[in-house]
C-alpha cells in the first residue's frame, strides 16, 4: 500500500512541475498576450460601431437670430448743389426660438427695426429735429401639430406696433402714431403647408384681425383713425387669412427673408364713395429684407416694406383729401452685426 501512495506522489509531482514549466515558457505567455490583445481590439472595435449607431437626443429648442447696425454722417461746406449736413442711425434685430418634439413644433420670431435721422442747414443755421423714418416691431407665434407629410394643423398668432412715438415734423405737438397706435393683433387657426423647410403657407379660413388705437389724442379725432372710429379703441375684423413665409440662404453668406399676409373681411359691407362694395377688398402685409454678409462683424441689408389696408386713409396732395394707398418703405444700409 505505502508503495503505491509513493508512486502516485510522484507521478504527481512529476505532472505539477510539467505543468508549471509550460506556463512559465515565455513562448506561451507571448502568443497568450497576443491572442487576448486581438481579441480585445475586436470587442472595442465592436463597441465603438454599436455607440456609433446610437444618434444622440436632438435638443428640443434651436435658437438663431442677428443684431445689426448702421451709422451714417454728413456734412457739407461751400457744397454749390445745396443740401444738408445729416446724421442718421439705425438697428435692425431678428430672433427665432423653434421647439420641436414628435409631432410638434413652436415657431416664434421677432422682428425689430428702427432709424432715425437729424437734418441741420448750415446756411440758415437751422436745426431740424430728430426724425423717425422706420419703426416696427413684430411678435409672431405658430403652433403646428403634423398631419399628414408637409400638412400640419396650426394655429397662428402675430402682434404688431412701434416702439416710439411719432409726430408732426412742423408742429411736434401733433401726434401721428405711437405705441400700440395703431397695433394690431391677428389670430389666425387653419392648416398649414410646408414642403421645405424654408418655405411654408397658411391658410385660415376664419381669422380674427384686431386693431388698436390706445393714444387718448387719436383715439379722440374727429373722424377716427387707422379705420377706428372716434373713441373705438379696438376694432374687431373677422374673415379669411393667408400667411406665407420664406427664409432661405439663397447663396453662401446671403440671406433673403420674405412674409407675405392677406386678410380679406367676411362681414364688411359698406361702400367707397363711388357705390362699390368693398366686401372683397384685401388687406396686404408684405416684408423683405435681404442681408449679404461680407464677413462675420460686416453685413449690408435691404428692406422692402409694403402695406395696404382699405381702412387706413393717408393724405392724397393733389387732390388734399384722405383715401386708402399703397404704403412702401424702403431701406438700403451697411453696418455692423451679430449673429448667433
Amino acid at each position: 500500500m505505502t508503495k503505491h501512495i509513493l508512486f502516485l506522489s510522484t507521478l504527481f509531482l512529476i505532472f505539477t512541475y510539467c505543468e508549471v514549466k509550460a506556463q512559465n515558457d515565455p513562448t506561451d505567455v507571448k502568443a497568450k498576450i497576443t491572442a487576448l490583445k486581438a481579441k480585445k481590439a475586436e470587442i472595442e472595435s465592436e463597441l465603438n460601431a454599436m455607440e456609433a449607431s446610437i444618434k444622440p437626443p436632438q435638443p428640443n429648442w434651436t435658437f438663431k437670430g442677428h443684431i445689426s447696425g448702421n451709422i451714417l454722417q454728413t456734412t457739407l461746406t461751400n457744397w454749390a448743389a445745396g443740401g444738408f449736413d445729416n446724421f442718421s442711425f439705425g438697428a435692425l434685430g431678428f430672433f427665432k426660438a423653434i421647439y420641436n418634439k414628435d409631432k410638434h413644433t413652436w415657431d416664434n420670431t421677432f422682428d425689430g427695426a428702427v432709424s432715425f435721422v437729424k437734418n441741420y442747414d448750415a446756411v440758415k443755421d437751422i436745426e431740424y429735429p430728430l426724425t423717425k423714418n422706420k419703426d416696427l416691431w413684430q411678435l409672431s407665434s405658430n403652433y403646428s401639430y403634423k398631419w399628414k407629410k408637409h400638412w400640419f394643423l396650426s394655429f397662428n398668432f402675430m402682434l404688431r406696433s412701434q416702439f416710439f412715438v411719432t409726430a408732426n415734423p412742423a408742429n411736434t405737438n401733433l401726434i401721428i402714431s405711437d405705441f400700440f397706435s395703431p397695433g394690431f393683433l391677428e389670430l389666425a387657426p387653419g392648416l398649414t403647408y410646408q414642403p421645405v423647410s424654408y418655405f411654408r403657407v397658411l391658410f385660415s379660413p376664419l381669422a380674427a384681425k384686431y386693431t388698436f388705437v390706445l393714444h387718448d389724442s387719436l383715439v379722440n379725432i374727429e373722424g377716427g383713425s387707422f379705420g377706428n372710429a372716434k373713441g373705438e379703441k379696438v376694432r374687431g375684423e373677422y374673415g379669411t387669412r393667408i400667411d406665407a413665409e420664406f427664409d432661405k440662404e439663397i447663396i453662401p453668406n446671403l440671406f433673403f427673408k420674405s412674409r407675405l399676409v392677406l386678410f380679406n373681411n367676411f362681414f364688411r359691407s359698406d361702400r367707397d364713395p363711388l357705390g362699390n362694395t368693398r366686401r372683397f377688398n384685401v388687406d396686404v402685409n408684405w416684408q423683405n429684407n435681404l442681408i449679404y454678409k461680407v464677413n462675420k462683424h460686416l453685413s449690408l441689408n435691404a428692406g422692402l416694406w409694403i402695406i395696404y389696408d382699405d381702412d387706413i386713409r393717408t393724405l392724397d396732395r393733389t387732390t388734399g383729401r384722405n383715401r386708402p394707398a399703397l404704403q412702401v418703405n424702403q431701406t438700403i444700409g451697411a453696418g455692423l452685426v451679430y449673429g448667433f
